[in-house]
């Protein structure tokens, strides 16, 4: 699902990724882990492809993202304070999410509207930070993209939603073992890292697992934990 080999990126003559390599053909929920500026947001980007990579090879679900309007059917990057129109309501971004996602599930996006109590005529240009948040959660994971990019998906979310959201990140995944999701959450890499660390454990070609990967050290170290 995703193929990284000697990726490497620069900006003005910086090193943001060097010699990065991934090779994940499982389905599976990426936490992605390192400090600010360690390239998070720039791996990010390559690999949705709204950046060239320096040198390397990447690959999404078998294509390659940049420059290729096909890659939008296979990759879908959920952003940060993510952009709708201003005059858009919940049912405007669902409608325009479904017309440009293969396999939008009307069903999960319903149910999730539901949890959330997103009120589905307001102008999201109204949302709160946690409402926009919810709105993004909801796209990500109605959409059902073969890779799912989500930046601090968890932002604005209080602790009962953003438990709502993980469980409901786990439940898909496991009810379809067809996606891999890559996540940039502070919150749940965190715990994923603390984890690893109390109880030191690896664990091999598990049905469901999590995988922290750190890009701190410009390395492509992958620790998988129950």
């Amino acid at each position: 699902m995703i193929n990284i080999k000697n990726l490497s990126f620069a900006y003005d003559k910086k090193n943001i990724l060097k010699d990065v390599n991934l090779s994940e053909t499982e389905p599976l929920i990426v936490g992605l882990w390192g400090r600010n500026g360690s390239g998070k947001t720039t791996l990010m980007k390559i690999l949705s492809g709204l950046e060239k990579p320096g040198s390397g090879i990447v690959e999404v679900d078998g294509v390659v993202p940049y420059n290729n309007i096909e890659a939008m059917h296979h990759v879908l990057f959920m952003q940060e304070d993510h952009p709708y129109s201003d005059l858009w309501d919940v049912n405007d971004a669902l409608g325009f999410a479904s017309d440009f996602n293969r396999n939008w599930d009307q069903t999960l996006a319903d149910e999730l509207v539901y949890i959330f109590q997103l009120p589905r005529n307001q102008k999201i240009r109204k949302f709160s930070k946690g409402m926009n948040t919810m709105i993004t959660i909801v796209i990500g994971l109605a959409s059902k993209s073969p890779v799912t990019i989500f930046d601090e998906p968890s932002n604005g979310l209080d602790a009962h939603m953003r438990k709502q959201f993980y469980d409901m990140t786990v439940l898909e995944e496991r009810k379809l073992g067809k996606q891999l999701k890559v996540m940039v959450d502070e919150a749940y890499t965190e715990n994923l890292k603390m984890r690893a660390e109390a109880n030191d454990l690896t664990i091999e070609k598990a049905p469901f697992q999590d995988y922290l990967v750190n890009l701190t050290k410009r390395e492509s170290n992958i620790n998988a934990f129950a």
